[in-house]
Formats: C-alpha cells, sequence, structure tokens
C-alpha cells in the first residue's frame, strides 16, 4: 500500500454519493519529460483512463510472477509524435494532493476516425526486461550474492530498482546455465521464486519485489486465540457503501504449509514444514542447479517463513477507486452477515473524476501444483533423484550433472538392471538379470568387456567372456584336458596350432622302456643359431638344417639333400645362402659362385639373371610384390593406334610436375647403400598422380608407390617434340632475318 496520509486516504473513501454532495477534483497530469509536452483534464477524453495490475495471472498463486501494468487512455488535440515515448501520470487532488499513479512507455497510438482523438496503450518499464541477457551473464564475476546479482541485472538492463533485503540475499549464486538465450525477466521471476515475491514495478518507476502482507483473518471462533496464527492486520477495509459488489467463493483457500525445491518432475529434491497436505513446489530453477540438501534446505526455510499462513477467501469486489491500494495488499470486506478477507492480485482502477476499482483473487481450495515451464533453459549443472514406483515398475535414478555422473536400478518383476554412467570419462557399466541369464558389462569409449551367464534349451548351459585382456589367476583347468598350471606351463592332451611362435624352443618327450624320460629339442637355439632337429658332428656336415644370424646377414646351412627315397650325405654339397636383410628392401642379386654356392643381396626391387645379356628384361616384380612379365612394345599386341589426342594423355601437364629434393626415411635404404643418407632429387608419386595419374603404380590397396617410366618417357619424348619443332621455326625466322646464317 502507499505510504500516503491518512487524510488523503479519506478523501478516496468518501468520494461517493451520499457520503459527499459532489465528488473531490481530481485533475489527472500526463508529462512526456522528452517532449516537454504535459496533457490535462482539457485534452483527456472523459473518463477514459484504466490502469491494469496484475500480481499473478495463475488460477493458483504462482511466486516469482513479474507482470507489467497496462495503461490506457483517449486523448485530444495532441500533435506530437508520443510513440515509444515515456511518460509520468498523477493525479491532483482536491487541488493540494498529488497521487501518483505511474511510469508509462507509450506502446501503440491509435487514431480515431476523425483525428481528433487518439487512443493510447502503454506499459511500465517491466517490458524492458524483456531482452536477451545472456552476454551479461557468461560475462558476470560467478560467485556472488543474489543481492549483487540481482542489482547487477538491473544496471545492465537500465532499470532503477528499490533497496531492499530479500530472504535469501546472502543466497550464493553459481553459474549453473550454458544457455543460448537468456531473457532477464525470466531470471527475475527465478530470484523472485526463491524469496516467495513477486516483481514489480513501483510508482515511482523503481523495480521491487513485494510479498504478500499479513491478514487479520479469524476463520473460526476456535482459531481466534491463537496469536501467532494471523499477527496482522488488513490492509484496507470496506464497509457497505464503499463497494459497490462482491462475488466471492464458499472456501478458504488453504494456507501453504510446505515449501518442495526439485529440478523436475519425479525429482525428490527437498522438503521443509511440519505438514505436506498443501505444499508449494519450485521445481526447474536454475538458480538452485548443483546445490547441495543443506543449501537447498536453508532456502527453502527462509522462503517458506514468508509464504505460509496466508489464508484467503477468492473474490471479485467492484468498488470506488482507491488508487494507494496496490497489488499485493490484503483487504478486508465487510457484510452485514460475513466478513471476506482477501488479498488484491489483480486490479482495473477506470475513470478519472469518478474512480472505479475492480479487485480480485483467484485460488483453488487446494494447490493443484501445476508447474508450468514457459522457458527450457539448458541445466548443466544438477543433483537429481527420480523414483518410480508403479504396479509395473520400481526405478530409481540419481543425477549428479556437475560430475557427469548417473545411477539408475530398474526393477519389474521380468528383470533387474543395473546402470552406471560416467559422461565425463566415458564409461559405463551395467548388470542385466532375468531368471535364465545374467549379463555383466564395461564399456570404455566403445571397448567393450562383456560377460553373459545363461542357459540354453539347445547348447545348455553357457559361460560366454568378451574383452580386449583377459586374466585368470590360479590353476586353469578346461574340460580335463588341458591345465594352465601356475608357473605358465601348458598340459594339453591333444592340440592344433596354427602360427605358432616360440622363443625357447620345442622339444619332444620320449618315454624309455625302463620308466625314464627325455625332452629331445625338435628345434632349438645356441650362441645365436636356431637348429631343425638334433646337432650332429660338425666334420660331417650338420646332419640338420641350422640358421644363424650375424649383424644384417642370415647363413642358412641346408647340407642334406632327399633323394626321394633317403638322404645321401655323400652327394652333398654344402650349400650356404647369405641373405642380407635390409629394413624395407626386397630387391635380390643373385649369382651362383663355381663352388656352388648362392649369394642373393636383397633391397627394393628384385632382378634374377644367369650370364649378361644385351635384352631389355622382360620380367620384373611390381611395387606391390607381383612377379609378371613386362609389358611389350610391338605392335603385336596393341589396337586402336592413333596420333596422340586425348585430353588424358595431355603431356603438357607435365609441366606441373614439382621437382622435388628429399631424405629417404629411417630403415627404407639399406645402411650399406652407396646413396645411404644422401640427398635425392625426383618425383612425388602421390603429386604425379595428382596431375598424371596414369603414369602411377599403386599397391593393392590403392596407395600411389612409384611413378612409371614407360608411360613418362613417351609424355616427356613428346614435348621435347614439340619444342625441336618450334626451335626449328625460330631458328628458319632468323635466318630469313640474317641474324643466323
Amino acid at each position: 500500500m502507499l505510504n500516503v496520509s491518512e487524510e488523503v486516504k479519506k478523501l478516496y473513501r468518501t468520494d461517493y454519493l451520499p457520503q459527499r454532495e459532489k465528488n473531490v477534483h481530481k485533475e489527472l497530469l500526463i508529462v512526456f519529460p522528452e517532449l516537454n509536452l504535459v496533457i490535462e483534464n482539457d485534452r483527456i477524453y472523459a473518463e477514459s483512463m484504466k490502469i491494469t495490475e496484475s500480481l499473478c495471472s495463475e488460477e493458483d498463486l504462482t511466486f516469482g510472477s513479474c507482470e507489467a501494468a497496462q495503461f490506457e487512455i483517449t486523448i485530444a488535440n495532441v500533435g506530437e509524435e508520443i510513440n515509444g515515448k515515456e511518460f509520468v501520470v498523477t493525479q491532483i487532488l482536491d487541488e493540494k494532493y498529488t497521487m501518483p499513479l505511474g511510469t508509462y512507455v507509450v506502446d501503440s497510438v491509435k487514431k480515431r476516425d476523425d483525428l481528433w482523438f487518439k487512443d493510447i496503450t502503454a506499459y511500465d518499464n517491466m517490458l524492458q526486461f524483456d531482452i536477451d541477457v545472456t552476454s551479461w551473464y557468461n560475462t558476470i564475476q560467478l560467485p556472488a550474492k543474489l543481492k549483487d546479482f540481482r542489482q547487477s541485472l538491473c544496471n545492465y538492463v537500465g532499470v532503477k530498482f528499490e533497496e531492499q533485503e530479500l530472504p535469501n540475499d546472502d543466497y550464493i549464486i553459481t553459474r549453473t546455465l550454458n544457455p543460448q538465450t537468456l531473457i532477464a525477466r525470466d531470471v527475475m521471476k527465478a530470484i523472485g521464486e526463491i524469496n516467495g515475491m513477486f516483481g514489480h514495478m513501483t510508482r515511482e518507476n523503481k523495480f521491487k519485489f513485494i510479498d504478500l502482507s499479513g491478514l487479520g483473518l479469524y476463520p473460526s471462533e476456535t482459531l481466534y486465540p491463537a496469536n501467532d496464527l494471523f499477527p496482522s492486520e488488513p490492509g484496507e477495509i470496506m464497509r457497505n457503501g464503499s463497494y459497490k459488489s462482491i462475488f466471492y467463493e464458499d472456501y478458504y483457500v488453504k494456507a501453504i504449509d510446505s515449501l518442495t525445491i526439485r529440478n523436475e518432475e519425479g525429482d525428490i529434491g527437498i522438503t521443509v514444514g511440519e505438514k505436506t497436505e498443501n505444499p508449494y513446489i519450485i521445481q526447474g530453477n536454475f538458480l538452485v542447479y548443483g546445490k547441495s540438501a543443506d543449501e537447498l534446505r536453508r532456502v527453502a526455510e527462509k522462503t517458506l517463513l514468508r509464504i505460509k499462513n496466508k489464508y484467503y477467501i477468492p473474490h471479485t469486489t467492484t468498488m470506488i477507486g482507491l488508487p494507494y491500494v496496490e497489488v499485493g495488499d490484503s483487504v478486508a470486506i465487510i457484510k452485514e452477515t460475513d466478513t471476506i478477507e482477501s488479498f488484491v492480485f489483480k486490479r482495473t482502477l477506470t475513470g478519472i473524476q469518478s474512480l472505479t476499482d475492480e479487485i480480485s483473487a483467484t485460488g483453488n481450495e487446494t494447490r493443484e501444483n501445476k508447474v508450468a515451464l514457459s522457458t527450457q533453459i539448458e541445466q548443466v549443472e544438477g543433483k537429481i533423484r527420480r523414483v518410480t514406483n508403479d504396479i509395473d515398475e520400481l526405478s530409481n535414478e540419481m543425477v549428479d550433472s556437475v560430475n557427469g555422473l548417473e545411477s539408475k536400478i530398474t526393477q519389474t518383476a521380468e528383470q533387474f538392471e543395473s546402470n552406471l554412467n560416467d559422461t565425463r570419462n566415458n564409461l559405463q557399466s551395467q548388470i542385466s538379470q532375468t531368471a535364465g541369464e545374467i549379463v555383466l558389462k564395461v564399456d570404455y569409449n566403445g571397448k567393450l568387456v562383456q560377460v553373459e551367464l545363461g542357459n540354453d534349451a539347445s547348447l545348455g548351459s553357457i559361460l560366454k567372456l568378451m574383452a580386449d585382456n583377459i586374466s585368470l589367476e590360479g590353476l586353469t583347468t578346461i574340460n580335463g584336458g588341458f591345465k594352465v598350471l601356475l608357473d605358465g606351463t601348458m598340459e594339453a592332451e591333444n592340440g592344433i596350432m596354427n602360427q605358432c611362435k616360440f622363443r625357447e624352443g620345442i622339444y619332444y618327450r620320449i618315454q624309455y622302456s625302463n620308466g625314464m624320460e627325455q625332452d629331445i629339442p625338435i628345434i632349438s637355439s645356441e650362441n645365436g643359431q636356431i637348429f631343425w632337429g638334433l646337432k650332429g658332428d660338425e666334420n660331417v656336415e650338420n646332419v640338420f638344417r641350422r640358421m644363424t644370424r650375424f649383424d644384417d646377414t642370415v647363413h642358412l646351412n641346408a647340407p642334406l639333400l632327399y633323394n626321394g627315397s633317403y638322404i645321401d650325405l655323400d652327394k652333398v654339397k654344402k650349400c650356404v645362402t647369405d641373405v642380407k636383410v635390409g629394413s624395407n628392401n626386397t630387391i635380390v642379386d643373385a649369382s651362383i659362385s663355381s663352388d656352388g654356392v648362392l649369394h642373393m643381396t636383397t633391397g627394393f626391387r628384385c632382378t634374377f639373371s644367369g650370364t649378361s645379356s644385351s635384352s631389355t628384361p622382360n620380367a620384373r616384380v611390381s611395387s606391390g610384390g607381383n612377379v609378371a612379365q613386362t609389358s611389350s612394345s610391338s605392335r603385336r599386341y596393341k589396337e586402336n593406334i592413333k596420333p596422340l589426342q586425348d585430353k588424358e594423355l595431355d603431356p603438357h601437364k607435365l609441366y606441373e610436375i614439382p621437382i622435388r629434393q628429399y631424405t629417404y626415411k629411417e630403415g627404407y635404404l639399406n645402411r650399406k647403400d652407396e646413396r645411404y643418407g644422401k640427398t635425392f632429387l625426383g618425383f612425388i608419386a602421390e603429386e604425379v598422380e595428382e596431375r598424371f595419374p596414369l603414369a602411377v603404380d599403386h599397391l593393392e590397396d590403392g596407395r600411389p608407390e612409384m611413378w612409371n617410366i614407360n608411360i613418362l618417357f613417351p609424355a616427356l619424348v613428346k614435348l621435347v617434340q614439340e619444342q625441336k619443332e618450334e626451335i626449328d621455326k625460330l631458328k628458319e625466322q632468323l635466318k630469313q632475318k640474317g641474324v643466323i646464317e
């Protein structure tokens, strides 16, 4: 209620017939400061003023609402452009008292047919909060106290605010959002909600949070002695004559007795209050995301003190206009047989000389607690617990989005399942159980570990393990025929093994008639030598093959020859092959010396030859590893022979191929290569492919490997021929001019 003198209140309260012989004179002033324009009664059409204010438009009371007041009037003979301009409205009462009616901004101006009158619609500065403040939110220094947070927002928006203390002004605000859009009015609504208050623009054009004033309500004589039940007196009392009509419900709206704060439907959150018969629910308020239960409880306890014990009777009352009454005020309407004590949730004030007020308050007897989500804001910090308990399913889900953790347990008559997620580390585990199966899973970034226990009608009992690494501790026995002992020794009755690798050797166990056993090496090693079978007398040539590796040379000693039925040592000649191994080389040069030794040296490309020959080789090993006959240049094998004309074969593209210098990567050339470590010049196969793809040989997987000289050389010759032709023409021209002979 406005702080005005009792004398002013009395003038308004008694401004009706027959209480007075005539109405108290009132002068309405509409001042546009920017235009230096003042509109008085003489330019205002009759009783056309209408002011509409609302604390909350919902059927049930919704704390945090921030609703704009609307001002409507019809003016005459005003030629200035006033659309979008701010103006101040005051009423001069009895030529000496001033009653502020608010500050508004023109929203629309509609001219009437005669162009003399204009219908004005305006709103107070609550609309300035309808802007996106994402940049402000992302840059404001947080954590901060709630008081500093809301005052900073008002300063950013450009709206003056009234200095006041809210119940939770010391509450610490942290950054809990990563919004794409954040509207300032939604932020103010969230602040008002956790304080049990409403946003409102005062008559002095300042933003203020207001709450419901106390009532002097006594619903029954038995409640009267409770001194702390209704500690306040009503704000305005009206008797017969001061109101024209009243319509009211035959029930009291029950007082809020508890408060629940939660993030979403199904979240347990926290609840304070001795009873929970008529709770108020704060849901989805981003200011409380990520807070602990103790923090939420402190907020809720302070807020509950502000909102509890507010009984009232829903009503709609038409009465004499009382401009000093504000939304949120309590009223008592005394009838001959009843007293209606309630609040002003909404009011419409009309007229100028003859003021009329229509005030109202709505509400169900018991709150329905339907939470309307008018704004969707991305939640990035929050702790949520959801419990589902019905005839078909019991589930319990907990979310800690601050740390990226989620857990859920679901139970039905057919299945039990638990899930744990660590979204930050891409970890997930799951246990699923039915009457016939148990499955355990752990998933790390797509790498799955899974254990399945089950029964199948056709296969019987099943155990299935799936993992990148499986470790077994202890004596392991499989079907009784395969064992892994504690020292790593394997024992098996039978076995088939493919592509096995042995580091220390392979032995055959012989059991003698006397019961003794001996392990005979089939493959063994000694001093860098690998033996196939038993070693014999070195002087009689090794009776089994031997491989010895020294540096980059591997020696194969194979003196045994098999003639079809037996090995004839007398016919054996010493045959040693020297294989010089480079890291990536496959070139082989081979020659046979007079003593029958075959010498082979590895490199990049293999060439096989006996005696020397002047002919071009007609076999080659391709870069892909294939040995094939080289392509022939004879007309016998060709068709569609014609002059060069296809664009794909245009040799001028060779001008674009860059000549590079480079060195080969370590391991590509044999260290004994005479050009090892030197800088080369040449082409890069990938760059040749970009400009002249036909001239590139590829590996089996499609990667370019080498440029083909058989393709490039004819193209180069074509370019040389063209250049020779041009040179000949130039020489002829120079001869004709006598420059050269």
